[in-house]
């Protein structure tokens, strides 16, 4: 059986690149052939074409596009080896299809599989709805599949809700990753709309440590910001005091400030590295939490912005303490890891036995 996998898989973005590796890698193990289509959304991939002038146009508030336009330009060759670093992984560990800059034609796979990752946030996908509603020419008897698509709580704003109707309705399967966005789908469709977990849980940590071959020595606390939260960083350096650890900071935009801590030149294994041997995480990135949580690290959540994704996992873990608005939030207490794998199992299982295909 042949499956072809539609996501945001050439996004330079740690979480797009892990979460299309896990499914690819987990329906390979069970005995299926796998491609990722390699459709080419040009909003997607925009936001990492470093000297593109229309970035400056893909957001509401154009003083923020600028502010990040400009730092595109700081560390020019970290942000090249970065686009290197993930060209590499791309290469490496992914099966793709030929390039497809649009789909006319119907596509030769037994099944498509249209997730993870937030394909269904049509403020990120604009342009492209239809080709991630799979919306497209399809042969009869191929099938048609959603696996832990995700949104924002206003991602489907942008969408008809006629469009979004029928295309739900040709779905043979459809799996979200938020509980929010399946009680907003059911009530466009009359399928059945199940939970599943992001794919990278379809993995298991030594398949991520498989991956790896560096270990780094010294201890170390990682802050993994997706935008700049520079009102937890006097926290961080507080513990990094108390404890003797160092501080490693990452950006998953193209912030570089000005600090030897900050590092910008990463790729993919590069920041599962950093995670895998942090001794504790803070982040505000749904897979920073995700990968933190299947390493089994001490992780906290910054809460900035909605976090519905965030707040969606660390409530089915029974971890939401572990998200803080404030210094004044933070408490230092270990995660009971046994009490994790007990809630994960279940999901696991479901997600796993979703995808039995």
């Amino acid at each position: 059986m042949k499956i072809g996998i539609l996501t945001f898989h050439q996004a330079e973005n740690f979480g797009a690149i892990l979460q299309t590796y896990a499914l690819q890698t987990y329906l390979q193990k069970q005995g299926y052939s796998v491609e990722v289509i390699d459709y080419r959304c040009k909003s997607i991939e925009v936001h990492y074409q470093i000297l593109n002038p229309s970035v400056l146009f893909i957001r509401k508030n154009v003083f923020i596009s600028f502010q990040e336009y400009v730092e595109r330009f700081r560390n020019l060759r970290d942000r090249f080896v970065r686009k290197g670093k993930f060209k590499h992984f791309i290469k490496e560990y992914l099966v793709l299809s030929p390039a497809l800059n649009n789909i006319k034609k119907p596509l030769d796979y037994d099944i498509i599989i249209v997730g993870s990752d937030q394909v269904w946030n049509f403020y990120l996908n604009k342009g492209s709805e239809n080709i991630y509603l799979l919306d497209f020419p399809f042969n009869e008897k191929t099938r048609k599949i959603a696996y832990a698509a995700s949104s924002e709580r206003n991602g489907l704003n942008r969408i008809s809700i006629d469009i979004l109707k029928r295309c739900l309705c040709q779905f043979d399967k459809i799996s979200v990753r938020e509980s929010f966005l399946q009680k907003i789908l059911s009530s466009y469709t009359g399928k059945k709309i199940d939970i599943c977990l992001d794919p990278t849980f379809l993995l298991d940590r030594k398949d991520y440590l498989n991956l790896l071959n560096v270990h780094i020595a010294k201890k170390y606390i990682l802050v993994y910001h997706m935008i700049p939260v520079p009102e937890v960083l006097p926290l961080v350096e507080k513990l990094s005091n108390e404890k003797g650890y160092d501080i490693i900071e990452i950006y998953g935009g193209y912030y570089s400030g000005r600090n030897s801590r900050i590092k910008s030149d990463w790729g993919p294994l590069d920041v599962l590295d950093l995670i895998a041997n942090a001794e504790m995480v803070f982040t505000t990135s749904f897979h920073g939490l995700a990968l933190s949580v299947i390493m089994q690290k001490n992780v906290w959540v910054i809460n900035r912005g909605e976090n519905s994704r965030q707040k969606n996992l660390l409530s089915m873990l029974g971890l939401s303490a572990r998200m803080i608005s404030k210094i004044e939030d933070f408490h230092f207490e270990n995660i009971d890891y046994k009490i994790v794998e007990e809630r994960l199992k279940p999901v696991i299982a479901f997600s796993k036995d979703f995808l039995k295909l």
